[in-house]
Formats: structure tokens, C-alpha cells, sequence
């Protein structure tokens, strides 16, 4: 299955179905270098698939770094260390940097692409659920600084990316839970038939491959109408601006949690306060946080001043605002700017409710 013409995403069956699109998009007149970023326990489990690629016989030189992944590997020690190993070994704008795991690797792969010899080819091969139905999809790359995520980054484009879903059958239980808070979000986004969908779902569970095929889609439809995040895009942020800041806070106190759970934990606010402000039918809103507080538990105790520090540093605000997604019903999504005291005032009201 191909998902849109410039920078495509596709959906195989086969792993090996990737040399034909390398072929297709980079062509066979000359070989070229090639450079791997891989999840370590990916690249232990899938070995044999690894190799097959690292012997693509287009290749005429194969350099391979491995990362035992979590955030901190979201650095610019990281980035230096990619920039030098293709400076070493001569890489120019017609070679290739793949990036095979997570959001995490995709991320650092993206920004080091993005800014060697500012742009050299890139493919994504992404393997959890959060990454084939977010992480991979639109350009965005990102590292963290000052304990604050994705502070520092970039909009880059992979030639293709390749979503092989035979990967998410190796994932543990906590990474499938997380994954599934993307496609929870985009049907919020979308319309109520697709939250039905979801809502009738385990999330423990790997989705349907009907379900992944139509979270993918969906994003990949925003970002094609806006992929700078003018406007259109900056509703896929649903969620994500409490979530980004208890992913901080947990992550400044050695209390790493995994993106899926926060941003789940941030939507929980997110339909409470659009609850209060724009109407968002109780019907929904219970039946919503419900399922959410079910898989993923209540929201962290966490005040407001805590946050208000990370919260001033998300990159969506403007005019001295703080700018949320919020939701008028399923499918009916708001970009909405708070001053602080506004945002205080609901986000305590929101605490108090979660808290009882």
C-alpha cells in the first residue's frame, strides 16, 4: 500500500519489498554510502533482516551505529558523534542515512539528515506503534535541551518511509499501549464513528491493520494540507501540551514515562477542559476519559506552577499565549489561546476533578 506521492509512506508485508523502493527512488546508475541508525534490541531480534540490507549490493560502503534507546539519547553529543562518522567517511548529499527503530532514532537520523551538508538522503524504517503512526510521518525532527524535549529541531522529509507492521509483533506491552494513544488522537481528531472504533479496543493489544492503515492516512492527509504547521497541522498537537510538560517534569525528576502515557494523560485535561469551555458533549467526555483512565491511569498530581515553567517554552505559543487544541465534539477540533491566569483557573478546576 502507498500512502501519497511526494515523500511516501508505504505499508508491506515483506521487509525485502524496500530494495524496490530504493531502487525506484534513489535509482541504480552508481552505488552510494550508507549509513544505519538502529535500535539495539532491533537490530538483535531482526539480524537477519538487518543484514539483508547492509548487503544491498547498491551500497559501496556500510557503516552501522546501534543505540540503546531512550530519550537521553535525543542529544547533541549524539548528533556530533553521526555528523563526524559521515564527515570521516566522506558521505556528500547523494548518500544515505536509514533510520530503523523508534520516534527516538528517527528523530536524531532526521536531524542529523537534515543538517549534514544541510540535507542528505533519508529513509525511515520505523518499528513501534507510536512511530509508524506518529514519530515517522510529516518531517518533524527534534533533540532535547535543557531537559526540555524536542527543543531543538528541524522539518525534514525522508525520501519514503517504510512501514513494515510484522516489527510490532516483537513490541512489549508497555510500547503498544503507548503507540495507541497516536491512534486514539487522530480519531478524536476525526470524526465519532472512529472513536467508537477505538473505544471498543484493547490497547494492550497490537490494532487491526485496517485501524493502523487509517491512523496513517490520517495523519499523513493534515500534514500533506499544512507541512510547515501554519495552521491545519497544529491541530495534531491535540493532547500534547500537557503531555509534553508531565514527559519533562517525570524526565527532569529521573522519573522517565513513556510519551504515549503522558500524551494520554494530557488529552484527559484536554476533554475535560473543552468540556467546560466549548460544550464537549459529557457523553463523550465521560465514555473518553474513562477508557483513558482504564489503560492509563489518572494524571500525575501535579500543580500548576510546576508546569507553568514548561509550559512557557512550548513552541505552538505566541502573542504572550499559551495555544491548546481543544475539541468542540469528535471531530470538531479548536486552536484555542489562554493567557495564564485563564489557563490556571480551568487547569485547577480540571485538578480538583481528578483528583477526587
Amino acid at each position: 500500500m502507498r500512502i501519497g506521492n511526494k515523500n511516501p509512506i508505504y505499508v508491506e508485508e515483506n521487509l525485502l519489498n524496500i530494495f524496490k523502493f530504493l531502487r525506484y527512488h534513489i535509482g541504480t546508475h552508481q552505488k552510494y554510502k550508507c549509513l544505519i541508525l538502529a535500535d539495539e534490541l532491533v537490530a538483535s531480534i531482526y539480524e537477519n533482516e538487518l543484514n539483508y540490507l547492509i548487503n544491498y549490493p547498491y551500497f559501496n560502503h556500510v557503516r552501522l551505529l546501534k543505540y540503546n534507546v531512550d530519550e537521553n539519547v535525543k542529544n547533541i553529543d549524539n548528533i556530533k558523534n553521526i555528523w563526524d562518522t559521515l564527515s570521516n567517511d566522506k558521505f556528500n548529499k547523494k548518500d544515505l542515512l536509514i533510520s530503523i527503530g523508534g520516534g527516538t532514532i528517527s528523530d536524531i537520523a532526521g536531524f542529523a539528515s537534515a543538517t549534514f551538508k544541510r540535507g542528505i538522503n533519508l529513509v525511515i524504517i520505523p518499528t513501534t506503534l507510536l512511530a509508524m503512526t506518529d514519530a515517522s510521518i510529516g518531517g518533524k525532527n527534534a533533540i532535547n535541551y535543557k531537559n526540555i524535549k524536542n527543543e531543538i529541531g528541524t522539518y525534514y522529509s525522508p525520501l519514503f518511509t517504510y512501514i513494515y507492521p510484522n516489527f510490532l509483533n516483537s513490541l512489549p506491552e508497555i510500547e503498544i499501549l503507548s503507540g495507541f494513544t497516536e491512534i486514539i488522537k487522530h480519531a478524536l481528531l476525526n470524526n465519532k464513528d472512529s472513536v467508537r472504533e477505538i473505544l471498543n479496543l484493547d490497547p494492550r493489544k497490537l490494532p487491526p491493520i485496517s485501524i493502523l492503515k487509517k491512523s496513517i492516512q490520517f495523519k499523513h492527509h493534515i500534514v500533506r494540507i499544512d507541512p510547515n504547521e501554519k495552521n491545519r497541522r497544529k491541530i495534531l498537537n491535540l493532547g500534547h501540551t500537557l503531555g509534553h510538560c508531565f514527559e519533562s517534569i517525570r524526565f527532569s525528576n529521573h522519573l522517565p514515562t513513556s510519551h504515549g502515557i503522558c500524551i494520554a494523560w494530557g488529552l484527559q485535561y484536554t476533554i475535560k477542559i473543552s468540556e467546560y469551555l466549548l460544550n464537549f458533549p459529557p457523553y463523550w467526555s465521560k465514555k473518553i476519559i474513562e477508557w483513558l483512565q482504564t489503560w492509563y491511569g489518572k494524571p500525575p498530581k501535579i500543580k500548576f506552577n510546576d508546569l507553568l515553567p514548561y509550559l512557557l517554552q512550548d513552541k505552538k505559543n505566541s502573542d504572550d499565549k499559551i495555544t491548546f487544541i481543544l475539541l468542540y465534539a469528535p471531530g470538531k477540533p479548536k486552536i484555542h489561546k489562554f493567557n495564564i491566569q485563564e489557563l490556571k483557573k480551568i487547569y485547577d478546576k480540571c485538578f480538583h476533578d481528578f483528583a477526587s
